[in-house]
């Protein structure tokens, strides 16, 4: 038998074994629930039961549960959502995934949870200086999450969020211009939107999902209602062209933060929006004018 041949058949055995293993990994033991999770109270140490969500096809193709459970609770105005999938066979859906990229999970208190986590974990590791960065609307959770954490070295804002429930407004607007350009029957306007997440809907926007916490989340969250982080805050913005000065309404916001005692420094750069482009954009003034003012407090 020539090398060639061998080769061969040591291909077609190997083969031959991946398909056995295969069929051999879907004979796994069926796990039953000890009980339905519609049997989950619907009153839980206050909070009640608002609404039932049915997930819709799209999402139910991807996860492929057993069984799922997806409810909205209500507590003292404020709402809570929880979301439960089970599979009775871990085959699909068993890959890892984070909250965020499992739509039905997404919202403001586990992201502000994942960052306070981690400076805690950073924190029992190093005795050095912890910053937080944040993007957009990242930056307005690094804001709010200050709010906790007052060993902050510092907090770097890139193109910072304010206002909550202006950036929901806008997330919105693009759900009516796209349901204009589908052809489809626009549900008004965004105080329509609106209503249908404080009843409990969600809305896929721009491959998002809002849920009606998420949402009110956003619309609850101000950078001008938050206490003055006890760290220096270092706001930068881009513009198109260099030499274009700060845009007058983010100008007037930042000078209100600073009128309430916040210790805040801004500039701009010029750049790309990168964060709205389709494809990579660089912005390497940014990276810069970043790393000089982390270097400059490590001094």
């Amino acid at each position: 038998m020539n090398s060639s041949t061998r080769n061969f058949w040591i291909a077609v055995l190997l083969l031959v074994l991946t398909i056995a293993a295969s069929k051999l990994t879907e004979r796994r033991i069926v796990e039953s629930l000890a009980a339905p999770l519609e049997s989950i109270p619907e009153a839980i140490d206050g909070w009640s039961i608002l609404k039932t969500e049915t997930l819709d096809t799209r999402t139910l193709q991807v996860l492929m549960p057993t069984s799922y459970l997806s409810r909205i609770y209500g507590k003292d105005g404020r709402q809570l959502g929880v979301f439960v999938a089970y599979y009775a066979v871990q085959r699909a859906g068993e890959t890892m995934h984070s909250p965020k990229n499992c739509l039905p999970g997404s919202g403001w208190e586990i992201w502000r949870q994942d960052v306070l986590l981690a400076l805690a974990w950073l924190r029992a590791r190093t005795d050095g200086p912890l910053s937080l960065w944040g993007l957009r609307l990242g930056a307005l959770l690094a804001l709010d999450v200050a709010q906790e954490r007052r060993d902050l070295a510092s907090i770097l804002l890139w193109q910072p969020v304010t206002e909550g429930a202006a950036y929901l407004t806008g997330f919105l607007r693009l759900r009516l211009a796209a349901d204009m350009l589908a052809a489809a029957n626009p549900a008004g306007d965004t105080g329509a939107l609106r209503k249908a997440l404080a009843d409990g809907a969600s809305l896929d926007i721009a491959g998002y999902t809002i849920t009606p916490a998420l949402a009110q989340a956003l619309d609850g969250v101000s950078a001008a209602e938050l206490a003055a982080p006890a760290c220096p805050v270092h706001w930068l913005d881009l513009v198109p062209q260099a030499g274009r000065p700060m845009a007058p309404g983010r100008a007037a916001a930042a000078a209100r933060l600073a009128g309430n005692g916040w210790t805040l420094d801004t500039g701009v750069v010029q750049g790309p929006a990168f964060w709205s482009t389709q494809e990579i954009a660089e912005a390497p003034t940014l990276l810069d004018a970043s790393a000089a003012l982390l270097l400059a407090e490590a001094g």
